[in-house]
C-alpha cells in the first residue's frame, strides 16, 4: 500500500496533474509500474474482501438483518422452500423404507436368532393410536437394525436420503439458505455451553491439542476462502454486464455471464462441502472437550484413596 500510493503520488508530481487514471496508466506501461499497480491492486482488494469476509459468510448463511419487507419477503421464500425440500426428502425416505422393509424382514426370518413375533410386529408397523401397538414389542423392533440386510440399490438410496436428510436442522429453525442450513444443522448437533458457534472455538481454542488447532484452522480458512470467492465471481457477473455490454459480438458477454455464473454455483457448493467438513470437526472438538471433563478411573481412585487415609489419620 505504501509503495503504490508513493508511486502514485510521485507520477502525479512528475505529471504536474491530479489525473490519477493517467498516472496510473503511465505507471502501467513501465515494467516496473506494471509489478506496483498489480501488487497495489491484488493487496487493496484482499483488504476490501478480508474487511467483508465474516459478513459474507453471514449474509451466504441467511443471516441478513434487516427489516425491509421486501428482502424479508425473499427470506421468507427461501426458507419455506427448504420446508419444502425437508418435507420431500422425509416423504422419499418413508418410501424407500417401506419398499426395503419387507424385503429385510425376508431375510431376517431365515436366521434363527430373530424373534418372529418381533419381525411380525415390525412388519405391521403400527402406530401409536392404533390398538394393535405394544411398547415392549415396538421398543425391541426399533433396535433392531433391518436397513443391514436391505437390497444394496435400496440401502444406498435409504443412505443418501439420509445423510442429506441429516443436513438439515429441525424444522422449526431452518435459513433460508443451503449453507446457513447445514451449518446450523452442525450447531444442533454438538453442545456449544452457552455459547454462540463463533464464540465455542474460541472459548476452548488453547485447549485443543495442536493438532486439532490447525485442523480447525485448515476448513475455515477453506469455508471463509470459498465463500468470498462466491462473492467474487457474483461481483465479476455485475462487472462483466457493465463492462462488456457494448463489444461485439453479443455472444462473448454470454459466455463471460455463464463462466461466472458456474463459478459462482461451484464455489458456493464447495463452501457447502466445507461446511460439512467445519461441522464434523466441531463435533470431533466437543468430544475432546467432554473427554477431557470426564475424570479418570484412576484419579477418581486415588482422590477416593487419599480421603479414606485423611480419615484414618485424622480417627488415630
Amino acid at each position: 500500500m505504501l509503495v503504490g500510493n508513493v508511486a502514485v503520488m510521485l507520477q502525479l508530481r512528475a505529471d504536474r496533474s491530479y489525473n490519477i487514471a493517467g498516472a496510473v496508466g503511465k505507471l502501467a506501461g513501465k515494467p516496473l509500474g506494471t509489478i506496483i499497480v498489480l501488487a497495489f491492486a491484488l493487496i487493496l482488494a484482499t483488504v476490501v474482501t478480508q474487511a467483508f469476509e465474516f459478513e459474507v459468510i453471514r449474509f451466504l448463511e441467511g443471516y441478513f438483518d434487516s427489516v425491509n419487507s421486501f428482502i424479508q419477503a425473499i427470506m421468507a421464500a427461501g426458507i419455506r422452500r427448504h420446508q419444502r425440500e425437508l418435507n420431500k426428502l422425509q416423504c422419499k425416505l418413508k418410501e424407500e423404507d417401506k419398499r426395503a422393509l419387507p424385503i429385510a424382514i425376508a431375510e431376517m426370518r431365515k436366521y434363527p436368532g430373530h424373534d418372529a413375533e418381533v419381525l411380525d410386529y415390525l412388519a405391521k408397523s403400527p402406530s401409536k393410536d392404533s390398538s394393535e401397538f405394544d411398547e415392549g414389542l415396538a421398543q425391541k423392533a426399533g433396535k433392531i437394525d433391518w436397513r443391514r440386510l436391505a437390497p444394496p440399490v435400496e440401502r444406498y438410496r435409504i443412505d443418501s436420503l439420509s445423510a442429506r436428510l441429516d443436513s438439515y436442522p429441525e424444522m422449526n429453525r431452518l435459513l433460508p439458505t443451503r449453507l446457513g442450513n447445514v451449518l446450523r444443522a452442525a450447531e444442533d448437533k454438538i453442545d456449544l455451553r452457552g455459547a454462540n458457534l463463533e464464540g465455542y472455538v474460541l472459548r476452548y481454542h488453547d485447549q485443543l491439542p495442536a493438532a486439532m488447532q490447525s485442523e480447525h484452522k485448515d476448513y475455515r480458512t477453506r469455508l471463509d476462502m470459498y465463500c468470498s470467492l462466491t462473492l467474487v465471481f457474483f461481483m465479476l457477473i455485475v462487472l462483466s454486464v457493465v463492462t462488456l455490454v457494448n463489444i461485439r459480438p453479443v455472444w462473448g458477454t454470454a459466455v463471460a455471464l455463464a463462466v461466472y455464473a458456474l463459478m459462482a454455483g461451484l464455489s458456493y457448493q464447495a463452501a457447502i462441502a466445507s461446511a460439512r467438513s467445519y461441522g464434523l470437526v466441531l463435533q470431533e472438538i466437543q468430544e475432546y472437550l467432554a473427554r477431557q471433563d470426564e475424570p479418570s478411573e484412576t484419579s477418581e481412585s486415588t482422590a477416593l484413596g487419599r480421603l479414606l487415609a485423611l480419615l484414618h489419620r485424622n480417627a488415630v
